[in-house]
């Protein structure tokens, strides 16, 4: 059996690559119709929106990222994959994630916005702790990524597994400065339904939209192109557009 063959199994080793980070993609696919629902027929709204619209939006976002990775584990060393060190980390995450739709579901129960709320003492005290657990959720993408980009056999095999590897770093990299920058200003209210947000001067959602999905963008425009063998050039492509939306949010475009 070829290296190949053992790295693109179909849908069994998305449930037992990465058991933690599969349990998180089923447990909030699942979570998902349900916050669809509430948005749908709640008829309160939070600061103009459907009250249940952010953690749609949440849910929604924290299946595709655990989906991903728990695809992109077959790519991590089965040596590593074993090791007690990745297992508790991944399980880490899971709660990362899981304390994160919590706190913005209890918000949304109490018809209170989990962001920029300075009114309520509680939520105004959990919004920076959940700045902190988003970013070790979003680490995530950079131990995957470093791993990957590690194991040598396979990136030296199969080029579309370094272009998986720098997307990833990349992901980390420009959510975090993003996500800290936003959290710091609260953006207009309006935009584009379902996603919420502007191309206006003090929005930066859209950049921190495209910051989080590099890990899927770079390597489904690589495989698209015919260009996995380019991964370097398409991840820096995509910071670039990244960067100018960052730009364009903080007004210098």
């Amino acid at each position: 059996m070829t290296t190949l063959d053992t790295y693109a199994r179909p849908l069994p080793r998305w449930l037992t690559d990465s058991p933690a980070m599969a349990a998180a993609a089923l447990l909030w696919g699942a979570a998902t119709p349900l916050y669809l629902w509430l948005a749908l027929t709640v008829p309160e709204t939070i600061a103009g929106e459907a009250a249940w619209l952010k953690p749609l939006k949440f849910s929604l976002a924290t299946t595709v990222w655990a989906l991903t990775l728990a695809w992109a584990a077959r790519f991590v060393p089965a040596a590593t994959r074993g090791a007690r060190w990745f297992r508790v980390y991944s399980w880490s995450v899971f709660g990362a994630m899981a304390l994160e739709m919590a706190w913005l579901t209890t918000a949304s129960a109490l018809g209170q916005k989990a962001h920029y709320n300075t009114e309520v003492l509680w939520l105004a005290v959990a919004y920076p702790v959940a700045g902190l657990v988003a970013t070790w959720f979003a680490a995530s993408a950079l131990v995957w990524g470093v791993v990957i980009l590690r194991a040598a056999p396979l990136r030296d095999a199969w080029p579309f597994v370094r272009t998986l590897g720098w997307s990833m770093v990349a992901t980390f990299l420009l959510t975090v400065p993003t996500a800290f920058a936003l959290s710091a200003v609260e953006p207009p209210a309006g935009g584009l339904p379902l996603f919420g947000w502007t191309f206006a001067a003090g929005d930066l959602r859209p950049a921190h939209f495209a910051a989080t999905h590099a890990m899927q963008v770079v390597p489904l425009v690589a495989v698209a192109t015919g260009l996995v063998g380019r991964g370097g050039w398409l991840t820096l492509g995509w910071s670039v557009v990244t960067l100018a939306l960052v730009a364009l949010g903080v007004g210098l475009v």
